[in-house]
């Protein structure tokens, strides 16, 4: 098997990075997950997050996020869908150039992507 080797190069820096949270109820984690997707020090990125009809608050918890942040969108729907219709969805919405699906409950270390 070829091993393959990727270079860094300054295009690269230039490529946008998608993270993509579905959710379902997990207000409890979803501050740290995106507050994890905030501090990642690679800037050019998105967050894109789809509610799957919860009924706790995670409707007021992302909508503070994406009123505050131009680079975090969030996609409320009335009805269930699924995780991984959910999924899907925010793949197609998702604008970058790599694209990276998180849980709810997930946090990225800060250098996760450089």
């Amino acid at each position: 098997m070829k091993k393959r080797t990727i270079k860094k190069n300054k295009q690269e820096s230039k490529l946008k990075a998608s993270f993509c949270i579905p959710t379902y109820n997990k207000v409890e984690y979803l501050a740290d997950a995106v507050e994890s997707f905030l501090e990642q020090k690679y800037e050019n990125k998105e967050l894109l997050i789809g509610d799957d009809a919860s009924t706790d608050y995670t409707y007021q918890l992302a909508e503070f996020y994406a009123s505050k942040y131009e680079n975090i969108k969030y996609f409320k729907f009335e009805t269930n869908i699924g995780v991984a219709n959910m999924r899907n969805y925010l793949i197609e919405k998702a604008t970058g150039d790599i694209i990276f699906i998180n849980d709810a409950d997930d946090m990225r270390l800060h250098q996760f992507i450089r």
